[in-house]
């Protein structure tokens, strides 16, 4: 088995990772069912959501921002339909065509059964908390919302 669990949450050891995993990544693939040839998704027969949400943090806010969003990740992960959820930062890797780092960039990646999902966790009353928290750490953000192609 390529998963071990933990917290409820399948984690995918190192050792264990498929090549179409090369990073460390939060899922229940109890619902998911990966087609490894071209790796698309499906969820219960109908396409999930991607959600990529880039957010500046004012300066010298991006540890206060990283440590109090993950006081939300245990509830937004036990939302009807949310199948990951967690916060990503820029790593210098040397390969050529990656963006520039951005210290004061926090990428949220999400990943939803269904639109009507995502729409209930945006107005969901710990998801406003969290926004009157955080109000005075993000300078401004941007969603990105996909299906696969």
């Amino acid at each position: 088995s390529y998963w071990m669990m933990k917290e409820s949450l399948w984690h995918p050891t190192k050792a264990q990772m498929p090549p179409i995993f090369p990073l460390p990544i939060l899922v229940r693939p109890a619902v998911i069912a990966a087609n490894r040839k071209d790796c698309t998704y499906q969820i219960k027969g109908t396409t999930m959501i991607h959600v990529i949400c880039t957010i500046t943090i004012a300066s010298g806010r991006r540890v206060d921002f990283i440590a109090e969003f993950k006081r939300i990740v245990p509830e937004v992960l036990a939302e009807k339909g949310c199948l990951e959820y967690g916060p990503t930062i820029d790593v210098e890797t040397g390969i050529e065509r990656q963006a520039g780092q951005e210290d004061n960039v926090v990428v949220i990646v999400e990943k939803w059964e269904t639109l009507e999902d995502l729409k209930a966790h945006l107005v969901a009353p710990h998801m406003n908390a969290y926004r009157e928290r955080v109000k005075d750490m993000v300078e401004n953000g941007h969603l990105r919302i996909t299906p696969p192609a």
